[in-house]
């Protein structure tokens, strides 16, 4: 991307009513394995705590990748690391935000590019149309 600034929106996808939760994300016509579904921009916080935002919010947010610069102190001192030592919330624009968990079986993957700003979904495999696309938030949160 460091030669065209600009984001990928795959014109198959759209925002409708879930049943899962809310709303979410689907397609309108097939999407293929490996195929991008979305590359968002990420938008981030001046506080790098998710103790400063709202319940509603912190549900919402993804977690970027980064390391506090005390963080040896930190784990000479407790043993290890937790999670707001090694990323804190950022806001995905886009759709981003929108996609529902799915644990067991996703069929969208997320993937984090820190370097360019932005976070990419993908197919993990063939999506059919109308089926909503899924991501797991996490492997060990079950809504």
């Amino acid at each position: 991307m460091s030669d065209d600034t600009r984001l990928f929106l795959n014109p198959k996808i759209y925002v409708a009513d879930s049943k899962i939760h809310g709303r979410g994300v689907f397609t309108s016509d097939i999407l293929y394995p490996e195929e991008i579904i979305e590359q968002a921009h990420v938008v981030h916080p001046s506080s790098k705590s998710a103790n400063n935002l709202d319940e509603i919010y912190r549900k919402y947010f993804f977690g970027w990748p980064f390391l506090k610069q005390d963080w040896r102190k930190y784990v000479q001192e407790y043993g290890s690391l937790p999670i707001d030592q090694i990323t804190y919330p950022v806001c995905v624009l886009g759709f981003g935000m929108i996609y529902n968990h799915n644990r067991l079986n996703p069929n969208a993957s997320v993937n984090l590019n820190t370097s360019e700003n932005y976070v990419e979904f993908k197919a993990n495999r063939k999506i059919e149309p109308f089926e909503e696309i899924t991501i797991c938030y996490n492997p060990k949160l079950d809504l």
